[in-house]
C-alpha cells in the first residue's frame, strides 16, 4: 500500500500526507503536545484557506463542506478532496461535520 501511495503522490506528497496524519494523531493526545499539534493544524488550515481566496476565519473543511452542498464545479472539487480530509482527520464526513455557517462572508471566492 505504501508503494502505491508513493507512486500516486510521489515522495514529497507521501511525506506531506504522513506529516499531516502524524500531526492529526498527536493532536488527539492529552497534554501540551496534543494542544500544540492541534494549534499547528488549525493555523495551517486557516492560512491555507486564506491563501486560496477564502475567509481567513474559516477552515478549509468548513468551506469544502459548504461546497459539497452547493454542487456544480465546487461540489466536484469538494467531493474529490473531502474523503482525503476525512482520512487525515479520522472522522467520517469530516467536511460536512465541520460546516460553520457563521463564517465565510469575508472570502474573495466563497
Amino acid at each position: 500500500m505504501i508503494k502505491a501511495l508513493v507512486r500516486a503522490l510521489g515522495w514529497g506528497g507521501f511525506i506531506t500526507l504522513a506529516f499531516f496524519v502524524a500531526l492529526s494523531l498527536l493532536a488527539r493526545t492529552p497534554g501540551p503536545q496534543g494542544r500544540w499539534a492541534h494549534n499547528v493544524l488549525l493555523g495551517l488550515d486557516f492560512f491555507a484557506n486564506a491563501v486560496m481566496a477564502g475567509d481567513p476565519g474559516e477552515s478549509i473543511s468548513s468551506r469544502l463542506g459548504k461546497w459539497q452542498t452547493m454542487g456544480g464545479w465546487r461540489g466536484v472539487i469538494a467531493d474529490g478532496l473531502c474523503p482525503a480530509l476525512s482520512l487525515i482527520m479520522i472522522e467520517r464526513d469530516h467536511c460536512r461535520v465541520s460546516i460553520d455557517r457563521s463564517v465565510g462572508a469575508r472570502g474573495v471566492l466563497p
